[in-house]
């Protein structure tokens, strides 16, 4: 089964740091514009938007592989090992070889039984 997550630590920091710069550009873009509506920035958020939908979907880990956005399929070197835990919150540590590490912080939604 699937668990999609958002890295964090190193990695995550880039990425992301990377990805708003994207929404910043469109938000300084709109400001600037002396239209009412301005076109460009509005393609630029929808980009924005595209990418971390994109990210979300694209990063998930099984029992053996983690995938990332940027990178093919990582054998996992252990299991995942929950480091913090609150409510349905989870932030797990997951090791990819003896040197490299990587923080996962993963929402866990409760299915409801609709009857």
């Amino acid at each position: 089964m699937k668990k999609h997550f958002l890295f964090l630590g190193k990695a995550g920091l880039i990425y992301f740091s990377w990805l708003f710069l994207i929404l910043f550009i469109g938000l300084i873009i709109a400001y600037e514009s002396v239209s009412k509506f301005s076109w460009p920035a509005a393609i630029t958020i929808v980009i924005f938007f595209i990418i971390l939908i994109y990210t979300y979907f694209a990063s998930y880990y099984t029992a053996e592989y983690l995938h990332l956005p940027y990178r093919n399929k990582v054998k996992l070197a252990s299991e995942p090992k929950i480091t913090w835990s609150w409510k349905q919150i989870k932030i797990e540590k997951v090791r990819l070889n003896k040197l490299q590490n990587l923080y996962l912080l993963r929402i866990k939604l409760q299915k409801k039984n609709g009857k």
